[in-house]
């Protein structure tokens, strides 16, 4: 039944179609304030030519272009291959930045804010009709609230293939999450996991079957990351406001619980007293900011680590930085963790999900335990204190990035789409 799970993904190279920016132009498609009009229609391959495949991804909304997940979904829509492959981004609600951006394809607001009003059935009504009329193929969902919207409107619309996209581990889920999960599964299709971690773990706590799961790890945009970057090292210092002899030690992250931004704090009190030069930047928003920004006063370390907000260019500022960080409780895939490498950083990071599967340790990086800010302020100092040190395992991470090609990973996703369209005829 699941055979079409076996397919190997063939690497396709195609021209990249309307690139998405921020705050930019007129987006394609209608606006998304209500179901409005069905989006401008894709038109099909030329006569005689394979049948374009309509997919339909849905998330809950997007705020930002920077955030992992939605990162992911935004440079696949950006380059499917359109002479095969006809996307719609379905939103349950709409966001500022989606009404400002350019986006690569038609936008459909599913207008779902939550499942505990009864308009919700409304909603969902209209989305099955919205996939049955667009004659829909595949529907590909990311979250939890857009999977449930999605698996009702696919089985309302004649049971559409539904794959569920799985980028973290579940550390959200409540009871009740946990309870409605196996129902979810059962609905859906397929499963894409960006680890072999989650994968696993989906296999072990959630008895979903080997076969019904594909691997398709995050991709990379190589070309954002020239090598070697050395040639904008200075200016990208100078404009980040760092020091010329100084150590530079950065994290980009959300600052969110899951993310221990707290563990880099502590980290830098134990830093600091071995290398006096060292400097720590928080690249990311959130949340948890006032309550980090209280800790490093209590830890006397104004001057020492600085809060930089969200980076809309992770590129663009990396060269500036000496070592890449991550910390967090859980992970799947970290996009971090990749661009540090891909920057020619070395990487220390906690040993959670799917990161062991990207860094090999002593070789592109350090992985500490999770929680053991004494284990990651020995590895940053590590580094810290040997430049050749540095350079050598940057250069490894490097080698190992370019194996994360965003090629690579789109074709995977046009792989398993034209095997699960093809099994539903």
């Amino acid at each position: 039944m699941c055979a079409w799970l076996a397919t190997p993904a063939v690497v396709a190279h195609h021209p990249v179609h309307h690139p998405f920016r921020a705050r930019h132009g007129i987006r394609h498609g209608h606006g998304p304030h209500g179901p409005g009009p069905t989006p401008r229609v894709i038109p099909s391959a030329p006569s005689g030519g394979e049948p374009v495949i309509h997919i339909a991804f849905v998330i809950d909304t997007i705020e930002s272009a920077t955030a992992g997940t939605e990162r992911q979904l935004l440079h696949l829509l950006e380059r499917l291959d359109r002479t095969r492959f006809a996307p719609v981004l379905c939103v349950l609600r709409p966001s500022d930045w989606i009404e400002q951006s350019v986006l690569p394809c038609p936008v459909y607001n599913v207008s779902i804010r939550g499942f505990k009003h009864p308009a919700s059935i409304a909603g969902i009504g209209k989305f099955s009709g919205f996939l049955r009329g667009r004659r829909t193929d595949v529907v590909q969902t990311h979250f939890r609230d857009s999977t449930i919207a999605s698996v009702c409107a696919s089985r309302l619309a004649g049971k559409v293939p539904v794959i569920a996209t799985r980028r973290n581990q579940g550390y959200w889920q409540t009871g009740l999450d946990k309870r409605l999960q196996p129902i979810l599964n059962r609905l859906t299709t397929a499963f894409i996991a960006n680890s072999r971690s989650t994968m696993d773990k989906m296999v072990r706590d959630e008895g979903i079957a080997p076969e019904r799961i594909r691997i398709i790890p995050n991709g990379l945009d190589l070309s954002k990351f020239p090598w070697p970057m050395n040639g904008d090292r200075e200016s990208t210092r100078q404009a980040l406001g760092m020091s010329r002899d100084e150590i530079s030690v950065g994290i980009v992250a959300n600052l969110r619980p899951i993310k221990r931004h707290d563990l880099l704090i502590e980290a830098a009190a134990i830093v600091r007293g071995r290398h006096p030069n060292a400097r720590f930047h928080l690249f990311g928003d959130g949340d948890e900011r006032e309550k980090l920004e209280a800790l490093v006063r209590e830890r006397a370390l104004d001057g020492v680590i600085r809060f930089h907000g969200r980076c809309e260019n992770v590129p663009a500022m990396l060269p500036g930085l000496d070592i890449g960080v991550l910390c967090s409780d859980s992970e799947s895939m970290s996009n971090a963790v990749i661009e540090y490498m891909a920057a020619g950083l070395p990487v220390v990071a906690t040993n959670v999900g799917g990161v062991g599967e990207t860094i090999v340790d002593g070789v592109t990086g350090s992985l500490v335990p999770a929680g053991d800010y004494s284990g990651l302020a020995n590895a940053i100092a590590r580094f810290a204190a040997d430049a050749s040190l540095r350079n050598t395992t940057g250069q490894s991470g490097r080698r190992k990035a370019e194996g994360y090609s965003l090629d690579q990973c789109v074709a995977a996703h046009e792989s398993l789409y034209a095997a699960i369209a093809g099994s539903a005829q």
